[in-house]
């Protein structure tokens, strides 16, 4: 079973031994879960989602738009789009990609009582969501 675990390592995953040794048996993706995992127990303790992101000393935002702008710019070059997002933020940074024809399309779904708190933090950090949104 690990031989067979192995070669499919290596097969859909070109690199990934040598990745893990790079990082001292320790790798990204488990270092990510454990942070994330500290964050859903500050969240259960109260805190919203930033604000678990700034206890645990990491940034509001950290996400980086820089590979979903290279296919935008591939795929679509320069034509004006319409883009799914609440996020000025998003639409901000790719437009300083280059993609400056973006019109966001706001959309809300399945808004209910296990989500409404990390909604409406979304709504005090920017995102273009209204109180009757969230209701």
């Amino acid at each position: 079973m690990r031989t067979a675990t192995r070669r499919r390592a290596r097969t859909h995953h070109p690199g990934t031994r040598r990745r893990r040794a790079r990082l001292h048996g320790r790798s990204r993706r488990a270092w990510h879960r454990a942070l994330g995992e500290s964050g859903y127990l500050l969240q259960d303790a109260g805190e919203n989602t930033y604000q678990a992101n700034r206890s645990l000393g990491l940034p509001d935002d950290s996400r980086d738009f820089t590979d979903a702008g290279a296919l935008l710019h591939h795929f679509v070059g320069d034509k004006p789009m319409r883009l799914l997002t609440n996020n000025p933020k998003k639409v901000q940074d790719l437009a300083q990609m280059g993609l400056a024809h973006i019109t966001p399309v706001k959309h809300v779904l399945g808004v209910g009582d296990s989500n409404r708190r990390y909604l409406d933090a979304k709504r005090q950090w920017g995102h273009q969501l209204d109180e009757q949104d969230l209701s």
